[in-house]
């Protein structure tokens, strides 16, 4: 077994980069190093 992550996002302007940034939590206790993407203009 593991963990996953899922994001759904909607962007405002298709003509810029998003940044995302997410981690794993366990209440108060982090399971995770912080995830970073840019996600380019489409």
């Amino acid at each position: 077994g593991g963990w996953r992550m899922t994001m759904f996002m909607r962007r405002k302007d298709e003509n810029k980069p998003v940044e995302l940034r997410g981690y794993l939590r366990n209440g108060n206790t982090t399971l995770s190093e912080t995830w970073s993407y840019i996600l380019p203009p489409g």
